[in-house]
């Protein structure tokens, strides 16, 4: 106890050390600068804590190194334990919900409170397969991981109920996000399946697999269901056989999610996986993205979203062709718009396979944010389009200016007006309809403003909440590190990097309660 005790009284004094640094080492001399009410409300121990994280974040070498460290640590007894400790303590309670229905609800709660839903996501991922793995342990990851996803989408549905139940206000929708490379055994398979599908359009020239601008065919869709008989050498039956797998294990997330009032997010993934993705998609939104009481669409809003990365060349042209295919054939379409994160992972395998042409990704920040806000403003003016309630989009983004502009869009459209009060009153269908993201524990200050824009309603405004068991959400926790390197960084110039900006704003209020008062 008393070394605990010791403990808090040290990081108390380092994180005051701290704040006075950042105050005198960047030439602050005014509250207005630095003071957030947001951060008022939150007990010392979660300041502390924000602190310690975002000093860590603020060190790009660190980042990078942070792999390397937890695998050496992985394998010294003792050290692993407290190594284990500390990541629980501050990264995993910073940026996760908890590892048990208990402990996320409570996060669920907490951020209901403040007007804002979630974007539930079961985080165990593993670092890469491993030779010594046989089929029927990745089998039972698989099945573990289906587990967890319907017991996310029962607990998100238990949740609105309950609200509902007692007339509360604050009743709307949640979401679960999905990673379809989680849910079969050998996730490679998607990059297989996808060599397939080019084969199938005569691209088999293409390294790696490049993207298809189309919408899914017919034809793609019995090849991944496997009911196309095929000459590929790049596809098995046992593979096959685990693409069917998948589907089954999909279908009963989006079934459990239909009956519980739950939206699915299909997370995006890699460019060699992602056209298999958009398959599965596609016929999952055949099946769910209509009222399967009515047997229509026109006025449903979709149980299933697809994820567009708008790093991708493609996007674009992707989301119009997507369109149509869902008029022709008369189902609600659901998009989650993020400008992606495997921009230098996708650019490095271009290099390694000598592809031909410019790479799948945008060459510049700058082109990706361009094609992000294009195709955003495409979606809202298909929103204000009269099929437009058969549309449903997530924009997920980190980036002020990007979100900003999307309530401009509402109100250019007559999708939204201004209250008197300056804040933006959207249409009713519109709050069912639209939706903003940003991940648990960051960008906290944007997703306080985007809400404090809009007028009461059910939220809007939603945060990605990771759960799992620590040792299954490490991996997860060092991917969104090494992905989101950029945003806590920021992309250089006379601002601020976000991971050091929100360092001293924690840092300020640290010193504004315990110093100043």
């Amino acid at each position: 106890m008393r070394i605990l005790r010791g403990s808090r009284t040290l990081l108390t004094a380092t994180a005051l050390s701290g704040a006075l640094y950042t105050h005198q080492r960047f030439n602050f001399n005014s509250a207005d600068n630095l003071a957030d009410n947001d951060l008022r409300h939150l007990p010392p121990t979660q300041l502390f804590r924000g602190w310690l994280v975002y000093s860590l974040c603020s060190s790009p070498a660190l980042i990078d190194a942070a792999p390397e460290l937890i695998h050496y640590a992985s394998h010294i007894p003792g050290i692993w334990q407290i190594t284990k400790l500390i990541v629980k303590r501050t990264f995993f309670a910073q940026f996760t919900g908890g590892e048990s229905p208990e402990e996320y609800t409570r996060v669920i709660d907490s951020l209901r409170q403040h007007t804002q839903g979630v974007i539930l996501n079961y985080s165990a991922e593993a670092s890469d397969i491993s030779p010594s793995q046989s089929y029927d342990a990745m089998l039972q990851a698989a099945d573990d991981s289906l587990k967890k996803n319907i017991e996310g989408v029962e607990a998100c549905g238990a949740f609105e109920r309950r609200l509902r139940d007692i007339n509360d206000k604050r009743a709307g929708q949640t979401y679960v996000a999905v990673k379809p490379s989680g849910l079969i055994p050998d996730p490679y398979v998607l990059e297989r399946a996808t060599l397939a599908l080019n084969e199938l359009h005569g691209w088999n020239n293409l390294k790696p697999a490049q993207m298809p601008v189309d919408a899914v065919s017919d034809q793609d869709m019995q090849l991944v269901l496997g009911k196309t008989q095929t000459n590929s050498t790049t596809i098995s039956q046992n593979d096959l056989k685990q693409l069917s797998g998948l589907y089954g294990r999909m279908r009963s997330i989006c079934g459990c999610a239909y009956d519980n009032g739950v939206k699915i997010l299909i997370d995006a993934e890699y460019a060699k996986f992602q056209p298999a993705i958009d398959v599965m998609f596609t016929l999952l939104a055949e099946e769910y993205n209509y009222d399967r009481k009515e047997n229509i669409s026109q006025t449903v809003q979709p149980v299933v979203y697809n994820t567009i990365q708008c790093s991708l060349r493609r996007s674009h042209d992707f989301v119009k062709a997507s369109l149509q295919r869902a008029h022709d054939k008369g189902y609600s379409l659901g998009f989650k718009i993020v400008r992606g994160a495997y921009v230098d992972h996708e650019n490095s395998r271009w290099e390694k396979f000598n592809g031909e042409g410019p790479s799948p990704v945008w060459g510049s920040k700058e082109e990706t944010s361009k094609c992000f806000d294009n195709v955003a403003a495409y979606l809202v003016e298909q929103l204000a389009s009269s099929s437009g309630g058969s549309l449903g989009v997530l924009f997920a983004s980190h980036n002020n200016s990007s979100a900003f502009k999307v309530l401009e869009l509402l109100l250019h459209h007559r999708l939204a007006t201004r209250k008197p009060d300056g804040k933006v009153d959207p249409a009713p269908r519109i709050r069912d309809q639209v939706a903003f993201g940003q991940l648990y524990g960051m960008a906290d200050k944007l997703s306080s403003e985007l809400t404090q824009s809009l007028s009461d309603g059910p939220p809007m405004v939603f945060k990605y909440l990771p759960f799992a068991k620590l040792e299954y959400a490490l991996p997860y926790l060092l991917r969104r590190a090494s992905e989101n390197k950029g945003v806590l960084m920021g992309s250089g110039g006379d601002e601020l990097p976000p991971a050091i900006l929100e360092r001293m704003k924690l840092g300020y209020e640290l010193r504004r309660r315990f110093l100043l008062r």
